[in-house]
Formats: C-alpha cells, structure tokens, sequence
C-alpha cells in the first residue's frame, strides 16, 4: 500500500508534505478534492514545481485551497503578487510572511489595517529590520509571535522574548535562542542544563572559550 493511501489521516498529510515524496506523485494529490488532506499537504510542499504552482494559483480554487498554496516556499514572485491581487484578507497574510513577496508588497503589509497582515509582514526574512524590531517589541502578541519566528530577528531582542506575557512566545523563543546559542557553540548541543545556565546571560555575545562556557559545560557533565 503507499503510504498516501494509508487509512490514516496524518500518515497521509505528513507523507504529502514531505519533500522527499515524488513531485509526479505530489502534482495529482494538489488537486484531488477526493482527499482534502492529502491535497492541503501537497500544495504546501516546496518540491512541487513552482510553475505548476502556479497554474493552480489561476484556477478558480476556493480561498482556502488558495490559502494553504499561498505558504508554499517555492512560490515565485509572479504568483505571489497575483495572489495578493485577489485581495483576501487570509491570502494577504501569507502572502506578506512568503519570501518572495515583493518590496512594494512589504511596504503596503506593514502599515495595511490588519493586524494579522502586518504580523505576517514581521515574519517575512525579507522585511526590513527595523520593522520586525518593532514589533517584538509591540503590544500585538501576534506580530510578536511572528518576530519571534524571523530568522533576522536580532539576537538580543529575541531573547528577551523568552519572557514573553504569552506562553507560546516564550517557547518558541526559547526554542529558537537554544538553536542560535548551539550553531555557536556545538558542544552545547545534548547540554540542556549548560545551555539554561548560559541563556541567562548575553550567550550572543559567547564563545567556546568564554570562561562562561568552559565553567558550564565542566559543571554539567560534558568533556
């Protein structure tokens, strides 16, 4: 049996989205209304053709359909534009937060009466710094969320979400600064307790051989 006819809802949504799975299999399943699950997983999935992504942007698909295509990566920038175009509010927000939204795009996204707009603006990589700054320090827990979320997303600032009001903020921070903090330094890796002692401190700022480092990581077990 393949696995995106398995009986189970999520064996067959994870299969669809993963880019391991065959784009020649992918590109039936994006507009197979007979299996809405499976469908939604593969216009997510960024090894379907961009072009052939493309071709379904145009078609009369409900918003929906077109919302889960707009968060696709391997979206170019034509069709994310066209999709902006349609101008529903579901389709703006993905559209503001996908990197090849365009610099005019951005621009209206960031200033546009939606607040869900304007927080997908602040997870778009390419917006402008400043503007995703601001708004981990806004009042709008989503735009905070989305900062949170934003690989440009200064060091410092996002750990200071790791004291975020809303738990889910806080989390996801704190999972992301412990990524940051362990691309710096490897050995931290497996060292949940040295990474703990060094995130409350200026742990952007570290190295392997701070003496901070040395002492957490001789406190905690490692070699």
């Amino acid at each position: 049996m393949r696995l995106y006819d398995h009986k189970t809802m999520a064996v067959r949504y994870a299969v669809a989205s993963n880019v391991h799975t065959p784009p020649s299999h992918l590109m039936g399943k994006c507009t197979d209304w007979r299996d809405g699950t499976v469908m939604l997983g593969a216009l997510k999935n960024p090894s379907v053709p961009a072009d052939f992504l493309d071709e379904i942007a145009r078609d009369p698909w409900p918003y929906g359909v077109l919302a889960a295509l707009a968060q696709n990566p391997s979206l170019e920038t034509n069709t994310v534009t066209y999709l902006w175009h349609l101008n529903d509010p579901y389709l703006r927000r993905n559209c503001a937060a996908h990197p090849a939204a365009e610099e005019w795009m951005l621009e209206v996204a960031m200033n546009d009466p939606d607040p869900y707009v304007r927080a997908g603006a602040a997870r778009n990589p390419n917006a402008p710094t400043g503007f995703t700054e601001q708004a981990s320090r806004g009042t709008d827990p989503d735009a905070r969320l989305c900062a949170a979320t934003n690989p440009t997303l200064r060091d410092d600032l996002l750990s200071n979400l790791r004291h975020d009001d809303s738990n889910l903020i806080a989390k996801i921070a704190d999972y992301t600064c412990r990524d940051r903090l362990i691309a710096r330094i490897p050995e931290l890796q497996d060292n949940r307790e040295a990474q703990d002692q060094l995130l409350d401190q200026q742990w952007w700022v570290l190295t392997e051989d701070d003496p901070e480092v040395i002492l957490a990581l001789s406190m905690y077990g490692a070699a």
